[in-house]
């Protein structure tokens, strides 16, 4: 019985014990629990803020991004306008210079007047130059041999026939194709050169058949100088060619011309000082002009193509006669009115010893120079092209040589 009492009391002490500790837990625990559920609350207040930092993040490097390449792109842009700009001031500096350059050629285009000019024709639809077109412009290249200030205007043209696109570049061939024979063949300085094509513009002629549209089809070449203006002849015109006394008049001109020549000097070695010859037949036309004026030749005997050699020598007094000698019919007629030139028919040759006794043999016959008189030839070989001078003699009328 009092067993059962005392597990029974024991048993009440543990069932209030036990609920007196489970109220204690729970007491305790339900602070930890609360400040457990708050730090969760916090954590996931902090996560989701984290995240929303991180999205910021993500959209701020975006933007930075972005903005590096539009920072890149505006550097590109501002690299291009710079290469653009110096590629502006290279060209700016070109023509400059260009301008510079064309100002060292021609100072004052007023100064500059023409001395020569060639027209040359062309076939339908052609741009190359025949034998004849190259004859005509060895004889305007040779007006530039011994001039220090000019230049050469080439204008290409063209007739009315095809598109003007068409004639205007076949126009600028056509002039294009007369700079390069004067530059490459006859050393004339590209860069005093000026030319052109203008297609059917300024036609010379405005009829609408055949000759008309002949003489349409050409280049003009045109060589102005500023040097000292000087003259190979004296012209009649007007009233004094047609007046009452034609006669008078030109022996009056004539004398007044020998005696104008007879008091000049001659300064041959003064003109060739500090001169530079690029071609072989003016160096040749110089040489000969040179031996005869110390040697005291009676005469100069040049044979001639397109009378370029005769027109160099005719630019020097040397009081030397110079008598030119051309199987060409245009060269001789040209050549009549060369300062100190008497110009004569030569038969075509093409032996050169044929030709050089030919040619003295003419000389002597017209009574320009006798048995014994020292002269001086000038001949090409192989005879018979234009521009070919290139040998000097001396040799004495009657000996062999």
């Amino acid at each position: 019985m009092r067993q059962s009492v005392l597990i029974s009391l024991l048993g009440v002490v543990a069932l209030v014990s036990g609920c007196a500790t489970k109220k204690y837990v729970r007491a305790t625990e339900q602070p930890i629990q609360d400040k457990v559920d708050t730090a969760t609350a916090t954590n996931g207040k902090q996560d989701t803020e984290i995240a929303a930092d991180e999205a910021n993040i993500a959209k701020n490097a975006q933007a930075i991004s972005a903005t590096d390449e539009r920072v890149a792109a505006a550097d590109r842009r501002a690299g291009d306008a710079m290469t653009k700009a110096n590629q502006v001031d290279q060209k700016t500096d070109k023509n400059a210079a260009d301008i510079v350059a064309l100002r060292g050629v021609v100072a004052n285009i007023d100064d500059y007047k023409p001395v020569g000019d060639v027209t040359v024709l062309f076939p339908l639809n052609r741009a190359t130059l025949s034998a004849d077109d190259k004859a005509q412009l060895d004889m305007i290249a040779s007006t530039t041999s011994n001039l220090k200030k000019f230049f050469v205007a080439v204008e290409g043209f063209t007739d009315k026939t095809g598109p003007a696109d068409y004639n205007l570049q076949l126009s600028q061939r056509r002039a294009d194709a007369v700079v390069v024979y004067l530059a490459s063949q006859k050393s004339v300085p590209f860069y005093q050169i000026r030319t052109v094509g203008l297609g059917a513009e300024q036609p010379v002629d405005p009829g609408n058949n055949r000759a008309a549209r002949a003489k349409n089809r050409r280049v003009e070449v045109k060589v102005f100088s500023a040097d000292q203006a000087s003259a190979h002849a004296v012209m009649l015109s007007a009233e004094s060619a047609a007046g009452k006394y034609p006669v008078q008049t030109i022996e009056t001109m004539a004398a007044i011309c020998v005696e104008a020549e007879k008091s000049e000097q001659s300064e041959l070695d003064k003109d060739f000082l500090d001169r530079t010859f690029t071609r072989i037949d003016q160096s040749i036309a110089m040489g000969a002009l040179f031996t005869a004026y110390h040697l005291g030749a009676k005469a100069i005997v040049a044979l001639t193509e397109s009378g370029s050699t005769a027109l160099w020598m005719s630019r020097h007094s040397t009081h030397v006669p110079i008598f030119a000698l051309t199987p060409r019919v245009g060269s001789e007629r040209a050549m009549a009115i060369y300062r100190n030139v008497t110009s004569l028919h030569l038969d075509t040759s093409t032996d050169r010893d044929t030709a050089l006794q030919q040619a003295l043999e003419t000389v002597v016959s017209k009574g320009y120079a006798s048995h014994g008189d020292m002269v001086v030839l000038t001949v090409g070989e192989p005879m018979g092209q234009a521009g070919g001078t290139n040998t000097l003699k001396i040799v004495r009328v009657g000996e062999p040589y």
